[in-house]
């Protein structure tokens, strides 16, 4: 069945920032962030807060009207350097409207702790719930003088995959932060498909008219580093008894975004396994040139090499397993 893959961190992290009404919640008696309460209890309008998601996505919101406790506020998404107009959103209690507090796991065990940040020039006191997620440490930072929720960033595995950029009120446009990027240095956190051990993909190789299978699965899953195994197979991804496989250690520094920058983002293309948004990339090594299209969960799903302008070899992805 044809499908249409999204990043899956893009995904993620537009569900997770998204503003949305809770169901059957009712109004916090506690004033921590702990018990549910944010700063949307104390907004006034012409608070904003700027968020930045990932490197390509901004998202603002904006204090349109308050009544009580009733609030209505505006988002607006900027996506690769193009802005959307301002939504103005249907108003809301202010305990329905979460921008992530509500997103945190609690049969994770979570715990709460307190922390002082520097964010640009200011030192920000923070409340911190963190908890873990199979081998993936999760992290999330709120502060009362941060409008609009509170949120002031969201860490996956030590990096930032949520923070904010700026936010001020009213009498601030130009707002109080630099929108400096907190993993600045840092190369990003391996994706998804590198994450959880168990993980298979099943590819099919040409060159020539010689046509052969090979899979890769997951062994150890991280954030930071991986191994993998690489065995011949057949097109259903089994293997022969005597299959000798090949060790893969795949590390985020040596991660191909992160040494690249691809030619185009979410470009579509289709193989036997299905439809894929991918980012395309190009590898020169010596006369051959290799076209390569990366899927956001991390797969290669299809590539092409050539040499002197004639096609030599290409693969293409024929199933994929995720736990």
């Amino acid at each position: 069945m044809a499908r249409r893959i999204l990043s899956g961190l893009l995904v993620l992290l537009v569900l997770l920032l998204a503003v949305h009404k809770a169901q059957a919640q009712s109004k916090p008696t506690g004033k921590e962030f702990k018990d549910g309460w944010s700063t949307w209890a104390d907004a006034k309008v012409g608070d904003w807060a700027e968020y930045q998601v990932g490197k390509e996505i901004k998202r603002r919101y904006e204090v349109v009207k308050v009544s009580g406790d009733v609030i209505t506020w505006s988002e607006a998404l900027t996506m690769n350097g193009k802005s959307e107009d301002p939504k103005e959103k249907k108003p809301a209690d202010w305990w329905k409207i979460k921008p992530l507090s509500g997103k945190v796991p609690p049969n994770l065990n979570p715990v709460w702790s307190v922390a002082e940040i520097k964010v640009d020039d200011l030192v920000l006191k923070c409340d911190v719930v963190s908890w873990m997620n199979g081998n993936l440490s999760n992290e999330v930072y709120f502060c009362k003088d941060v409008p609009c929720g509170g949120l002031v960033k969201f860490m996956m595995d030590g990096q930032a995959t949520i923070w904010l950029a700026n936010f001020g009120d009213k009498d601030n446009k130009v707002g109080k932060l630099k929108g400096s990027d907190p993993n600045a240095g840092r190369a990003a956190n391996l994706p998804a498909f590198y994450a959880t051990s168990g993980n298979v993909s099943v590819h099919k190789q040409t060159k020539g008219e010689a046509v052969s299978y090979y899979k890769r699965a997951v062994l150890e899953g991280g954030s930071r580093e991986a191994k993998l195994t690489q065995t011949p197979c057949d097109a259903e991804g089994k293997s022969a008894a005597d299959a000798k496989s090949e060790d893969i250690v795949i590390k985020a520094e040596e991660w191909l975004p992160a040494k690249s920058k691809p030619l185009a983002r979410g470009e579509k293309v289709r193989v036997t396994a299905g439809e894929y948004a991918c980012d395309v990339y190009e590898v020169v090594e010596g006369s051959a040139r290799t076209k390569i299209w990366l899927s956001a969960e991390g797969v290669v799903v299809k590539s092409e090499t050539f040499e002197n302008g004639k096609l030599t070899s290409s693969t293409e992805v024929v199933r994929m397993s995720q736990r």
